[in-house]
Parts: C-alpha cells; sequence; structure tokens
C-alpha cells in the first residue's frame, strides 16, 4: 500500500484524493508518505494547500498573485498545480515589498474584504462592469456612436488605437517580467547572503 500511495502522490494526487481512494484519512496517508519518503511533497514540488501553508496566507491570495503573473506553476497535473520551492521566498518578498498592493477595489479604491478579488460589494462590480451588464440595446447604440465618432474623427481614433497598443504592449511586458527581475534578484542575493 505504501508504494501505491508513493506513486499516486508523485503522479500529483492530492492527499485528500488519495485518502477516498483506499478509503483511509488524509492524515494516515501523510504519515505513510512521511515514514516511506521523509516528506509529503511531489518530486521536490508543493501543492498550493501547502504553499498556502508554508507562506501563511491563503490560497485565494497565491491564485491572485499567479493571475498578476509574480509566479508560475512548474507543472499543472489535472486540476492541481505544482510549485517549486523557491515559490515560497518569492511570495514572502512580494509580501514585504508590496503589503497593501492589489487589495484595492478597482471602482472606488476601499480595500477588499475577504474573498473579493477587484470589487469590494455588488454596486462596485456592478459599476465595474457596467457595459457588460447593459441591455443588448445599449450596447447597439454604443458600438453605433463608437463607429460614427470613428468615421468623424479619423485621426483621433488612430491615435486612440495606438495609444492602446502601447498600454497592451507594455502590459505583456510587465507581465512577462513582472518586477520579477528585482524579486529574482533578491531572492538569489538573499540565497547567497549578499545585498542587492
Amino acid at each position: 500500500m505504501g508504494a501505491d500511495i508513493g506513486q499516486m502522490r508523485q503522479s500529483g494526487a492530492t492527499l485528500r484524493q488519495i485518502a477516498s481512494h483506499f478509503g483511509i484519512c488524509p492524515d494516515k496517508v501523510r504519515r505513510v508518505l512521511l515514514e516511506r519518503d521523509g516528506t509529503t511533497e511531489i518530486q521536490g514540488l508543493v501543492t498550493v494547500v501547502e504553499l498556502s501553508r508554508l507562506t501563511s496566507c491563503s490560497r485565494d491570495y497565491i491564485i491572485k498573485l499567479k493571475r498578476l503573473g509574480v509566479i508560475h506553476p512548474e507543472r499543472i497535473q489535472r486540476i492541481n498545480r505544482l510549485w517549486k520551492p523557491e515559490t515560497i521566498a518569492t511570495i514572502l518578498l512580494y509580501k514585504d515589498r508590496h503589503p497593501q498592493r492589489h487589495l484595492r477595489c478597482r471602482v472606488c479604491d476601499e480595500p477588499l474584504p475577504a474573498r473579493h478579488w477587484e470589487f469590494c460589494s455588488e454596486a462596485c462590480r456592478i459599476e465595474g462592469h457596467k457595459y457588460k451588464n447593459s441591455s443588448d440595446e445599449a450596447k447597439r447604440r454604443h458600438s453605433q456612436f463608437v463607429r460614427r465618432w470613428t468615421q468623424e474623427h479619423p485621426q483621433q481614433a488612430k491615435q486612440l488605437q495606438q495609444q492602446a497598443q502601447r498600454r497592451y504592449k507594455k502590459r505583456q511586458a510587465y507581465e512577462a517580467t513582472p518586477e520579477s527581475t528585482g524579486l529574482l534578484i533578491s531572492l538569489s542575493a538573499a540565497q547567497s547572503g549578499t545585498r542587492p
């Protein structure tokens, strides 16, 4: 049974999935893995739950950092994301440098309550998605207005389109290296014991 549990764990199954497969409790699975391998990690990788426990962050916060491009999973198996242990240091550095960043409402800039991603209330969510929540008739009128304005003001429309393209390219470049250069330099300096 221990070999089967270890094999399932290395293939990416969670402790709970293994426990339900064998009809035992997750704590028993954890004990078997610790006795057999000395760790519950998957080939040196950690799950979101373990990452959350080790960094004292909520699972939602870790997922938010992934969406922001601050951290990236090493491997995805089925629905499980597996992370390198170095991700722990990256998250802790990010938390130290940005204690309140991305924790504010997009509309009113108030602090976000627990388990809220972008908006602090339903009113702010509706305001933030005004076009998305409008009627089909209002969307049709809006697109006609935009088309008419674009035809009447071709130079301004071209400038706005170029600005949007620049913003998009800048965001793509930021997401490709979202302060990760600074984070990685700080991380490697922290590991080597020197200051950047």
